[in-house]
């Protein structure tokens, strides 16, 4: 029911609370839950102890109803028990490799793909090394690894060698940009690079926190972009790969999605995660004079009613920006991870209005009134 080599592949091994399936049955995560419930089925005597967790509730509910142990103490014996099998597969350095590119590291990836392109003949771990190289932005590299192929999985290879024919790359620091041409990889690599380095800055996040390269394909027009995102298996909150339009604030998408990586875990609130990209993307002058125009032309909502169903989107991205950039000055980074994380179905599964009471003391309600305070202490 699952590969033991693909779950011990990835060096930061996940824990149940950083298990979500949200994709195909072959994902990633689909693997790493059903590595969880076999090693559950074998432990507990066979498939009736694991009955018992069928239901609503959180994972931690859940697995109580089977086993008193803590989800450490579980998590550890599960990861020992899958590294008493998974180095040992034959498909040990294949999902090895591939975990590395779903995981935001194509350079490791590639270089462990290297290892067993000796001598293989094996389609599928020939295509990972190809993606890996093309994730690189090594095309010609891909072009000689992809010779090797023949029938379905060369024709897939060919149409993502075809996609990214005369492809440009430029890298800076983490990043690396893949664009069309030159120009746009150039302009746009310094850009990002700068913004990263301001939004890890400002969430004090740790270098283990960070993805080791954050990769960012910038493609002409939406068919493109369609055909070229599948080369990544995992979206950019846990394989730091961006796939965006040209027009595309890239910024922004970037201040969206790090904390993600981050915490290792995703909020449920749009309203929190749009929010903070824009505290972190908009000088505190420019997003506080927005908040004054509102005010003045009475078009403010109180921030405890603010939500994407009540008002302009407009209006709620420039109010939750001030809301997040209240919050980052008066109480530091600490409580943004506290709220993210509250505000997760993996974390405590808050509300935003908890997560933020807890986290900062305060109801949404008299955070609309010091956020006021604050904005009008600003001079003209």
């Amino acid at each position: 029911p699952y590969s033991p080599a693909a779950i011990v592949s990835l060096d930061a091994f996940k824990g149940i609370f950083d298990l979500r399936v949200e994709n195909e049955a072959g994902s990633i995560p689909a693997l790493e839950s059903a590595s969880l419930v076999q090693f559950l089925i074998e432990r507990e005597g066979g498939i009736t102890g694991v009955r018992r967790a069928w239901g609503k509730g959180s994972t931690k509910r859940l697995l109580a109803r089977i086993t008193p142990e803590s989800i450490t103490h579980l998590s550890e014996g599960w990861r020992e028990a899958a590294l008493a099998s998974g180095m040992k597969a034959s498909d040990y350095h294949r999902w090895h490799s591939y975990y590395l590119l779903a995981s935001g590291d194509p350079g490791r990836a590639y270089t462990e793909a290297r290892k067993y392109l000796v001598g293989s003949a094996d389609p599928a771990e020939i295509a990972i090394a190809v993606k890996c190289a093309i994730s690189m932005g090594n095309f010609a590299a891909a072009e000689r690894i992809a010779a090797g192929l023949t029938g379905e999985v060369y024709a897939e290879m060919k149409r993502y060698l075809t996609l990214f024919h005369g492809w440009a790359t430029a890298s800076g620091g983490t990043i690396r940009v893949l664009a069309p041409d030159r120009a746009t990889a150039q302009e746009k690599v310094k850009t990002l690079q700068t913004s990263y380095q301001e939004v890890t800055g400002k969430l004090a996040l740790a270098p283990a926190e960070l993805p080791p390269q954050v990769t960012v394909f910038i493609y002409p027009d939406q068919a493109a972009k369609t055909a070229g995102e599948t080369i990544t298996p995992l979206p950019p909150e846990e394989s730091a790969a961006f796939h965006l339009l040209v027009d595309d604030d890239a910024v922004f998408q970037l201040a969206r999605t790090i904390p993600a990586y981050a915490f290792r875990m995703d909020t449920y609130s749009n309203l929190l995660r749009d929010g903070l990209a824009v505290a972190l993307t908009t000088e505190t002058a420019d997003l506080v004079a927005q908040g004054r125009r509102l005010r003045q032309e009475g078009h403010w909502t109180s921030l405890y009613i603010l939500d994407y169903g009540t008002s302009d989107p407009n209006t709620v991205r420039i109010e939750a920006g001030l809301m997040l950039k209240y919050i980052l000055d008066h109480f530091g980074p600490e409580a943004i991870r506290s709220i993210w994380i509250g505000t997760s179905p993996l974390g405590e599964d808050l509300s935003l209005d908890s997560a933020i009471r807890e986290a900062c003391g305060l109801s949404r309600e008299e955070l609309d009134k010091s956020v006021g305070e604050w904005i009008d202490s600003f001079s003209d």
